[in-house]
């Protein structure tokens, strides 16, 4: 004794379109970037890098070339402004295209590393990727 199912037509349309969605996440990842580009902007706000570890302090040099009050990383604005995000349907990339930041992000033999993009992935992260695809595909 057999007995067989078929997919029907509405199960074999729901696959399709879930496999559809599966090959192009890129309105996941455009909301994904922009909220770790908001996470970011804010640990940069209160001088911590994006694991929320505070920077290292500005060398008394430093401070000596600044009038009145000084933010860290913050003279003209235009590093802290640069940052972009850019998806396609299998990822995102947060980035800068300003020469310097590297500087910062990896540090000198005569500047201390202020980290301005998680140097890995970490669980935060993760997590909410995860979150944001099973949103996207309920």
């Amino acid at each position: 004794m057999r007995l067989k199912i078929d997919i029907s037509t509405n199960v074999k349309s729901f696959l399709t379109a879930l496999e559809n969605k599966l090959n192009d996440l890129s309105v996941v990842f455009e909301d994904i970037g922009e909220e770790l580009l908001s996470e970011f902007e804010a640990a940069w706000k209160s001088e911590r890098d994006p694991l929320l570890r505070k920077w290292a302090d500005l060398k008394e040099s430093s401070l000596k070339r600044k009038t009145g009050g000084y933010q860290i990383l913050r003279d003209t604005g235009r590093l802290q402004n640069s940052f972009t995000v850019q998806t396609d349907k299998s990822g995102v990339t947060i980035g800068t295209n300003v020469e310097y930041a590297k500087y910062h992000q990896f540090g000198t033999k005569k500047m201390p590393k202020r980290m301005l993009l998680p140097d890995r992935s970490y669980d935060a992260m993760e997590e909410l990727i995860i979150n944001r695809i099973k949103e996207f595909l309920k």
